[in-house]
């Protein structure tokens, strides 16, 4: 139990370590290049916009010349307007009140006309506040009554229709000029007086609008708000300021938005943005391991060795993105990860990790898009690569899939002709560079991680390597049985979707531990049984300690450790039950109490994986099914059920993910194996 503690505390502890790790690579990667510029000193660089971001300086600029060259609102007045004709009437009524005192009680024109033409210039100026000049006044005065009164009615008519409608200062002109135009036709028969007519009115009458404050200041409000709702974008690349240039106030601003000037206080505000950032894909990734498998934490070695591959592109990516904007290694870990827990974890993974060096590239689109599809691609392929001439295609392929979606991409965006080749050739570099990478320090990885990869497992399963050649000629049984088992554990992890390489090849070495004593073990018992001459104890020693004995030799030999697992687990906790009935009998006939039965199991543990109850299954069953003696199928079907159902039954399988509907997959493909050993071959002639 304080071993599984002070596992998990370790664990804990890296975990926290390639957290931090992580915050500072992103956080130093995604912090600009500081100058020491000011309002008024001269730029010694050419300053370039890192990310598209709103230029706030002219958007408010914009926005308040936007509300200041709002128009003037002003509204129709009815009293105004209703003051307008009542004007015009007391004009004409005034005017002909002079007109009659040009003439006496008797009807005859007075001599002396002045004194009425300064009366009326002066009632113009005291009641109307208009000046009316003493041509004018004698031209009212003095016109026949007849057209006194058709002037009279046409220029009332005609500010009354003026002022039906809103009269500013900038629309009366026009307005009169429009109205004369129509009654321009009736006016032909006094041409003197159309223009005379036309000055009385632009005289008296004022215009019938108030300025309304209210509305004013809230379209002025309006403006400034459309305006800053639809602000100027600086794009990415786009120079701030040249090389030489004096930094204004605006300039200043822009490099104040980019948090290009540097300060002497630390950038806690983008180290606190970092963080949230990556506690939310960390986040993601707990979730994912949470719910899908938590085999990524069991090995605290590969743990270590993962953490250190997930944290090597982000570290490299601070240091690429200065060459090219576009040259991104997440393939390196994608290599790695796919190889060693499978597709979809490697793009899950992998993903996450280019997530997290997304922002040193300042979240460029063509970086996500290009290197997630090579993610997909290379993560397909790395998981499949169960030959060694699949690294060749793992490069060319992924490289292949970089160059046509870089390709796409810019054709797409209509990237100009010339920064096609940087486009293109950039990505793909870095993609060849990363998976090449990988594939030539995966033995290196190995060695850190313990792990073992697919190639790794091809070279173990060769014949000539020195502990199955020894197995081979020393123990040509055992051989033999781990050949059969090598067979049944590699179709039945193909049924239920386990790692079929693995299985197959740890059977090949799960027995080696018999190479200690190789002629106390059944399958290498040729004449006389020395178990029958040892005490049943001795048997059992021997017998049990093939198991640490193969942990030991396949140390020596330089085993990975998922093949030490399965040969210290495919016994689980079972004991050699053979002996153990043995024993029983022998107590009852000496009268001694029972044997216990922990005394006999085996020293291992139940499976940990399903690769480990395959092998343990495939074990027993073809140890079983031999001592049949048997080619008929249906009984060595029911020999297999038998002997799984007692796995079942001693919960060995408990800790292995392994399903009844699983169970039952790997019965029959067990069973399909020795339809294929036992079927009726071709007499061929004499």
């Amino acid at each position: 139990m304080k071993e599984v503690v002070s596992k998990r505390i370790k664990t804990v502890i890296i975990l926290s370590v390639t957290v931090v790790l992580i915050v500072l690579c992103v956080f130093y990667g995604f912090l600009p290049k500081k100058y020491d510029l000011s309002v008024g000193s001269v730029s010694i660089d050419n300053i370039y916009a890192s990310r598209s971001f709103v230029d706030n300086y002219q958007t408010e600029y914009d926005a308040t010349v936007a509300r200041n060259s709002v128009d003037a609102i002003f509204v129709r007045s009815d009293d105004l307007s209703d003051e307008n004709n009542s004007k015009i009437a007391s004009f004409f009524d005034d005017v002909r009140d002079s007109r009659n005192a040009m003439v006496d009680e008797f009807g005859f024109a007075v001599e002396n006309t002045d004194p009425i033409i300064d009366s009326l210039v002066n009632l113009a100026t005291t009641k109307y506040n208009v000046s009316l000049r003493r041509t004018q006044a004698i031209t009212l005065l003095s016109m026949p009554s007849s057209t006194f009164l058709y002037m009279e009615d046409e220029v009332q008519a005609i500010v009354e229709v003026i002022m039906l409608e809103m009269q500013t200062p900038y629309t009366m002109p026009d307005a009169i000029d429009n109205a004369f135009l129509v009654v321009s036709d009736d006016f032909e028969s006094y041409p003197d007086y159309r223009e005379f007519a036309e000055d009385i009115i632009e005289m008296l009458v004022i215009p019938n609008s108030v300025y309304d404050s209210e509305a004013t200041i809230e379209a002025a409000d309006n403006a400034y708000i459309n305006s800053m709702n639809n602000p100027l974008v600086i794009e990415r690349g786009t120079r701030i300021i040249g090389e030489g240039q004096i930094v204004d106030e605006h300039s200043f601003r822009l490099l104040v938005d980019l948090e290009l000037v540097r300060s002497d206080s630390f950038d806690y505000f983008i180290l606190a943005r970092v963080v949230s950032y990556v506690a939310v894909i960390i986040g993601m990734l707990a979730f994912y391991i949470h719910f899908s498998s938590k085999k990524f934490l069991a090995n605290l070695r590969l743990t270590i060795a993962f953490s250190i591959a997930f944290i090597l592109p982000i570290f490299a990516s601070i240091y690429v993105s200065n060459l090219s904007v576009l040259a991104v290694f997440v393939l390196f870990f994608t290599v790695l990860f796919s190889t060693y827990y499978g597709v979809s974890a490697g793009i899950v993974f992998s993903l996450a990790n280019l997530l997290l060096l997304w922002p040193v590239y300042n979240f460029n689109a063509e970086v996500l898009l290009i290197n997630s599809v090579a993610i997909f691609v290379c993560a397909a392929l790395s998981s499949n690569s169960g030959k060694k001439s699949n690294s060749a295609a793992v490069i060319l392929i992924t490289g292949a899939s970089v160059a046509v979606c870089s390709l796409a991409y810019n054709f797409l965006v209509s990237t100009a002709t010339h920064d096609y080749i940087n486009s293109i050739v950039w990505p793909f570099l870095a993609a060849i560079i990363s998976v090449v990478s990988a594939i030539g320090l995966m033995p290196i990885f190995e060695l850190i991680s313990d792990a073992v990869s697919p190639v790794r497992l091809i070279e173990l399963s060769q014949p000539g390597h020195p502990l199955l050649k020894r197995l081979f000629l020393e123990a040509p049984g055992t051989s033999q049985h781990s050949i059969m088992v090598s067979n049944l554990a590699d179709t039945a992890a193909e049924a239920v979707g386990a790692d079929a390489l693995l299985c197959k090849v740890s059977a090949y070495y799960h027995d080696v531990g018999k190479l200690k004593n190789p002629y106390y073990f059944t399958e290498n018992i040729t004449d006389e049984n020395p178990h029958d001459k040892l005490p049943i104890a001795e048997s059992v020693r021997i017998i049990t300690s093939h198991v640490p004995e193969g942990v030991k030799l396949a140390r020596k030999y330089g085993i990975p450790t998922p093949i030490l697992d399965i040969i210290i687990e495919h016994h689980g906790t079972t004991a050699p039950m053979y002996f153990f009935h043995k024993a029983k009998e022998q107590a009852i006939k000496d009268g001694t109490p029972e044997p216990i039965l922990d005394d006999f199991k085996y020293p291992g543990r139940i499976p940990q994986s399903k690769e480990s109850a395959i092998v343990m299954l495939a074990d027993t069953c073809e140890a079983a099914v031999k001592s049949l003696n048997t080619t008929n199928l249906d009984e060595v079907e029911a020999m297999i059920r038998k002997v799984v159902k007692h796995k079942v039954e001693l919960d060995q399988l408990v800790k292995t993910d392994l399903s009844f509907g699983d169970i039952e997959l790997i019965i029959l493909a067990f069973r399909q194996v020795y339809y294929g050993l036992y079927h009726e071959r071709i007499k061929y002639p004499e």
